[in-house]
């Protein structure tokens, strides 16, 4: 039997007027107009309705009841989750400027009509000097001898074969500019002639001054995939792996740098270039790198780019030949193609040069290709949230269990700092948030927290201090905000607000993701039973696609957790999908839909990583846990038979089908032209046949 809500009355305004019009007779028979324009038919209908409205609040009790159980087990109402990005900034003259500060809370707006969402910095940024200039590819370990290695010219070898063979200027400085690169990827080794290349070098402009703060400074430097950006149907997390930084050995990669000439010397070297962490794994992935800027770090002097083709000393028979006008010309020598290629003229003499100095990236077994959406040292992590400061939130009464209203609701975790006046020395001292008071001492002072309402909630003198009579309560600093409507793609993020006038451009390098709206109490209510099984541990399927779904910073529609199996790339065959076929004990795979439009959300490997990182707080230590995308199928000529029950004649069947089907259709075109996010979205054929199997 199923569980039903008790009525708890059943007063409705037409029953009760029609059983106070039968009492009329016995009441007052002398009333005989018993019609609507009658004053007293006219207040026995307000009594009516009066009474209905009663009969509904009575009916309301068990919703309260149960949302007061809600918040006697501690459930609360999600408060929106704010969109977060990463945010390069770019300086006009890096040759020029020197190291600065960008505070936390510098301000970022996107470039969308109307209410434009705004992105804060979340801390403080050290902005260095340097920037990306240059980028190039070569066959040779050398940038300055491109001759050098295998691969000498064949005798019918042109000068531009030749050189595409050897070099490829990937990027010249110019097209596309640095903040177009989030909606224009830069291809690397993409052309069939780059596949033999392994050594890539990054020209860098930079202010050469001990005291501008690049040189001898250590760095990090990011490094940002399209990969990472693109939904893949192959991509697979592991939530073993952890992405912790691995030495150069492991990621196959060496680094250089160009020391330019000292005194007594003819030419520069290349040196090994200090690198401490490279969580790329190799330039396979989005990362950071961490190394330490050589002092030494310079540019090439002129004297020293060789022409990739030299000219040889002629013969005598060569000289006789050409003066009778016989023989066969040798082919022209080739300049270096850096040469002139750059936005101004390579030079090592002047200040002002468009590369002051040259890092080499050496593959040593290199297979693939990528696209960079961003190279930079000065990127931010940003949120779409707003910083709230010095805001006095009332005085402290004495009494225990006291409130707090902040000004706004939706607060970001961890941000509120907030101050209560001692009333000894009349001094702000900072309370530290709890999630309940539990384990709270008398004296301790601890406040707990509704972000979503911005409440905040003191103790009672036995577990908390209190807030002694006319002290002070101020929020020093929290931020609050959130919401769909911030999650934008790579390269929307692009008006800067509070920057410093030495930066000239700033843009995200990735799309802003993890937004979402504050949570309403139907939606809590039904949350709370899956609340109450999984408990935050994931043992059973379901715990883990709840989980899953829960996951910070990104918004996934659906998830699937199929036990005892495998991916297909970790079993040994590259093809998407799980081994079906293999039972493997202890595992768990995670099928996740994204919350996105389209009719094949597919999640990307940031994502799949974000879900593993959730669930890896969660899983026992012994549960090997994967998560991959979706893989759709495409269902046509589908043949559905319909079985109605007696009393449903053929004709009644068909009518509320195709009423169905046609209030879907309807439904799916409002929310594509909308752009609302359906949870999962499967593309069917809109030819559908339908047969009706009448039941004798």
């Amino acid at each position: 039997m199923a569980i039903e809500s008790p009525q708890l009355d059943d007063l409705r305004a037409e029953p009760v007027f029609r059983q106070l019009r039968r009492q009329i007779a016995m009441v007052a028979p002398e009333w005989t107009d018993h019609n609507e324009s009658d004053p007293g038919v006219t207040l026995l209908r307000l009594f009516s309705h009066l009474a209905e409205q009663i009969g509904y609040r009575l009916n309301q009790l068990p919703d309260k009841a149960y949302i007061e159980l809600l918040k006697l087990i501690g459930m609360r109402l999600r408060p929106a989750e704010a969109a977060r990005t990463l945010l390069a900034l770019y300086i006009g003259k890096p040759e020029l400027a020197v190291a600065t500060t960008i505070p936390a809370g510098a301000r970022v707006r996107a470039s969308a009509p109307g209410e434009a969402p705004v992105f804060e910095i979340d801390a403080a940024v050290d902005l260095v000097p340097g920037q990306l200039a240059a980028l190039a590819t070569t066959l040779a370990t050398d940038l300055r001898d491109l001759s050098q290695g295998t691969g000498a010219p064949a005798a019918g070898d042109t000068g531009p074969d030749y050189l595409a063979s050897r070099f490829a200027l990937v990027w010249d400085g110019v097209q596309p500019k640095l903040k177009e690169w989030p909606q224009q990827p830069v291809p690397l080794f993409s052309r069939p002639d780059d596949m033999a290349h392994q050594n890539l070098w990054l020209g860098l402009a930079f202010n050469p001054a001990p005291s501008a703060g690049f040189l001898g400074q250590r760095l990090t430097l990011t490094v940002q995939l399209d990969d990472d950006e693109q939904p893949d149907p192959r991509a697979l997390a592991d939530c073993g792996d952890h992405g912790a930084a691995t030495p150069l050995a492991i990621g196959g990669v060496r680094y250089t740098f160009y020391r330019p000439p000292r005194p007594g010397e003819t030419t520069g070297t290349w040196l090994p270039l200090p690198v401490r962490a490279d969580t790329t794994d190799g330039w396979t992935r989005s990362g950071h790198i961490l190394l330490d800027v050589p002092t030494s770090l310079g540019p090439v002097p002129d004297g020293e780019w060789k022409d990739p083709r030299p000219s040889e000393p002629k013969t005598v028979e060569q000289l006789c030949a050409e003066a009778s006008g016989t023989g066969t010309p040798l082919p022209e020598p080739i300049r270096h193609p850096l040469i002139g290629a750059i936005k101004n003229p390579v030079s090592g003499l002047s200040l002002l040069v468009p590369v002051s100095g040259w890092i080499g990236v050496h593959f040593d077994e290199r297979d693939f290709r990528f696209s960079l959406r961003g190279l930079s040292f000065n990127v931010a992590a940003a949120t779409h949230a707003e910083t709230a400061r010095n805001q006095l939130l009332g005085t402290g009464t004495g009494l225990s269990d006291q409130r707090a209203q902040l000004p706004h609701g939706n607060v970001l975790a961890g941000s509120l700092e907030l101050a209560v006046e001692d009333p000894v020395d009349r001094q702000l001292h900072r309370w530290r948030e709890v999630p309940d008071f539990d384990t709270a001492r008398p004296d301790e002072r601890v406040f707990v927290l509704d972000r979503e309402a911005g409440l905040v909630y003191f103790g009672d003198g036995v577990r908390g201090q209190v807030p002694a009579l006319g002290c002070r309560i101020v929020a020093l600093r929290y931020r609050h905000g959130g919401g769909v409507a911030a999650e934008l793609p790579a390269g929307a993020v692009n008006q800067p607000e509070s920057l410093p006038g030495g930066v000239q451009d700033a843009v995200n390098l990735v799309a802003a993701r993890g937004g979402r709206d504050a949570e309403t109490l139907d939606q809590a209510r039904r949350r709370a039973p899956s609340v109450l099984r999984t408990r935050g541990r994931a043992v059973t399927a379901e715990d883990f696609e709840v989980i899953a779904r829960e996951t910070p910073g990104v918004r996934i529609a659906r998830a699937l957790a199929v036990p005892l199996r495998r991916p297909l790339a970790v079993a040994g065959e590259d093809a998407p999908g799980l081994d079906v076929d293999a039972v493997a004990p202890g595992v768990v795979s995670v099928v996740v839909v994204p919350d996105e439009p389209g009719p094949h959300p597919t999640a990307t490997e940031g994502m799949l990583r974000a879900v593993c990182r959730h669930l890896d707080r969660h899983r026992l230590i012994t549960t090997e846990v994967y998560v991959v995308p979706a893989q759709y199928v495409r269902l046509y000529d589908i043949e559905i038979v319909l079985v109605p029950q007696p009393g449903w004649t053929a004709a009644d069947v068909r009518a509320s089908v195709g009423e169905r089907l046609g209030r879907h259709r309807a439904v799916r075109r409002r929310r594509q032209a909308d752009g609302s996010r359906a949870a999962v979205r499967m593309e069917r054929r809109d030819r559908r046949h339908v047969e009706i199997e009448d039941l004798p």
